[in-house]
């Protein structure tokens, strides 16, 4: 029987408090569970939450993913961009071999 393997989903990769639960958990799950894990979050932003998922050994994918707000040209490109966005979170979801998708946010 394969690992099971969970994606976390994130839109915001600030390294925030939620962020830090994502790396504490993850890396908990890997290394008391034996549940593979693997982050998606948006390329921008995210270095802080990446290094911190490297350190733990949890694969991170950072795509393009814009943010839900209320700034109007970000909230323009949510909406120009969130079907190719949504795609592409697919087709990462599909290479990963993802049995479970946790989404946050």
């Amino acid at each position: 029987m394969s690992k099971l393997k969970i994606a976390n989903v994130t839109e915001d990769g600030r390294w925030l408090g939620p962020q830090a639960e994502i790396a504490k958990i993850s890396g908990r799950m890997q290394n008391d569970h034996d549940i593979e894990t693997v982050v998606i979050c948006p390329e921008k932003d995210s270095e802080r939450l990446q290094q911190r998922l490297n350190q733990t050994g949890v694969l991170c994918r950072a795509i393009s993913m814009h943010r839900l707000t209320r700034h109007v040209p970000e909230l323009i490109r949510y909406v120009a961009f969130f079907l190719p966005e949504v795609l592409r979170l697919v087709k990462v979801i599909r290479d990963e071999s993802v049995d479970i998708v946790h989404c946050n946010g």
